[in-house]
């Protein structure tokens, strides 16, 4: 599935804001990924269920495309969707963000 995402940040400022995001997941879920250019793929479970994304970047707009089983969609739409309005949101900073690696 895909899912896109418009933002008023920075490329820079996005691009961190994604970090952060996947940082969270790679910790949190022990999750692994890697970035080739403006793309980020990572992969692993989260609560059992299979999770496989490319994060891609361009401005002012972050798409993911998202592979998840058939009976996940829903729940896994929803839940990228809200993460990247939580952390593409220019409310929030940076620094509080990146502080939630380290909250249990």
């Amino acid at each position: 599935m895909q899912i896109a995402h418009s933002h008023c940040l920075s490329d820079d400022d996005a691009r961190q804001r994604v970090v952060a995001l996947t940082d969270y997941w790679s910790t949190r879920y022990a999750m692994t990924g890697a970035w080739k250019g403006e793309r980020y793929q990572i992969s692993g479970k989260t609560k059992g269920i299979r999770f496989d994304a490319v994060f891609s970047l361009a401005p002012g707009r972050v798409e993911v495309a998202v592979e998840v089983p058939f009976f996940a969609r829903k729940i896994g739409r929803d839940y990228v969707e809200r993460k990247l309005r939580d952390y593409l949101d220019p409310a929030r900073s940076l620094a509080d963000l990146q502080a939630r690696l380290l909250a249990p």
